[in-house]
């Protein structure tokens, strides 16, 4: 028998409310008895009530502990999927959303290995034994010679936490688990809880949508496109490709961020934005038309452009011309054309 007291009771007593489950106080009263062999009604009485407080206290203030050991997890869809909420589309970082897998509870593994964690028992245990048995021994105004035989035992500490660690992984603390947060009881309640970054705000699971849509896929024409980003339409913050955002500016019926910069000088070679100015974008992209065929046709052109050029410059040196000043000549026009951005020009679809 793992004997730890035989001191008489300390007067506590287990006042009602002080525990959130009373089945705890009986999971973890068994448990030190029968698994660890501790001789419980030789304790004092209030080492275990204090014991399951202080943990499930500790538990909730150092917050990774549930994360850690429960099924509940962060998951990562909204680095997958585009998720909209009543008209608003969400960045991946602004969202996140919280999940249960039973695979991930560690109670059978921490059964059959039983005992704390490094971190466990260096924090933990140290806050049971000074922010709550020391804490409440002064309360109760008890004198130096007195603490001896009230404060229990660290190995006392270790496995009434350990105990109170298993009653949370296990059924019964679901409950307990619950009452805790918000997001806890939507996990539960719906298989899932969305929070905003935004404001710390937890969002109606029956409103949150996930549309299947990768990221970086336009809303409006489904395209995956290097130039798709978040943009204001209608007052709702939606991912949105460059052709598909000018295509509503101009339309009167939208509501857009004219000040955009992606309206004002658009990255499409098709559209004209509100400065005057046309895009540049080189990408095989299925709105504008460019094509390869397309792309060697113009540089084609550009390089038959450089040719005359080339006859140009070596009419105007005259006869008795070396070929070191031909190769000269030419480096220098084929660099010009590249200094000018020739190609780029090129590739904006002319309309005169």
């Amino acid at each position: 028998m793992n004997f730890l007291t035989r001191r008489p009771p300390s007067g506590a007593e287990r006042r009602a409310g002080w525990l959130p489950d009373p089945g705890v106080w009986l999971y973890v009263h068994d448990m030190l008895k029968d698994d660890f062999g501790v001789e419980v009604d030789h304790l004092p009485d209030h080492w275990i009530p204090l014991a399951i407080v202080g943990t499930l206290e500790w538990v909730m203030i150092c917050g990774w502990w549930i994360f850690r050991n429960t099924g509940i997890f962060e998951s990562d869809e909204p680095y997958k999927w585009v998720f909209e909420y009543d008209g608003y589309e969400f960045d991946p970082d602004q969202l996140v959303v919280f999940k249960e897998e039973a695979d991930r509870n560690l109670l059978d593994y921490r059964i059959a290995n039983p005992g704390l964690t490094p971190k466990e028992r260096t924090e933990a245990c140290q806050y049971l034994l000074q922010d709550i048995f020391s804490v409440y021994w002064q309360e109760k105004e008890r004198t130096q010679a007195e603490a001896a035989e009230f404060l229990p035992p660290p190995e006392f500490v270790e496995m009434s936490m350990y105990a109170t660690f298993m009653w949370i992984l296990d059924e019964y603390g679901r409950n307990w688990i619950y009452m805790q947060d918000e997001v806890f009881s939507s996990v539960f309640d719906f298989g899932v809880a969305y929070l905003s970054r935004w404001d710390n705000t937890l969002l109606d699971p029956n409103v949150m949508i996930c549309t299947g849509r990768e990221l970086n896929s336009c809303r409006y024409c489904g395209e995956n496109l290097w130039c798709v980003n978040g943009s204001m339409v209608d007052r709702n913050w939606q991912f949105v490709c460059n052709h598909c955002l000018m295509a509503m500016a101009t339309e009167t019926h939208h509501h857009l961020d004219e000040k955009e910069s992606r309206i004002s000088r658009p990255s499409c070679p098709h559209w004209i934005g509100v400065d005057g100015e046309k895009g540049g974008c080189m990408a095989n992209c299925p709105h504008s038309g460019v094509t390869p065929d397309k792309v060697w046709e113009m540089l084609e052109e550009a390089g038959s452009e450089r040719l005359e050029t080339f006859r140009q410059h070596v009419n105007s040196l005259g006869e008795g011309v070396r070929r070191e000043q031909l190769r000269d000549a030419a480096t220098t026009i084929r660099r010009r054309g590249l200094e000018a951005g020739e190609q780029r020009r090129l590739l904006r679809h002319d309309e005169d």
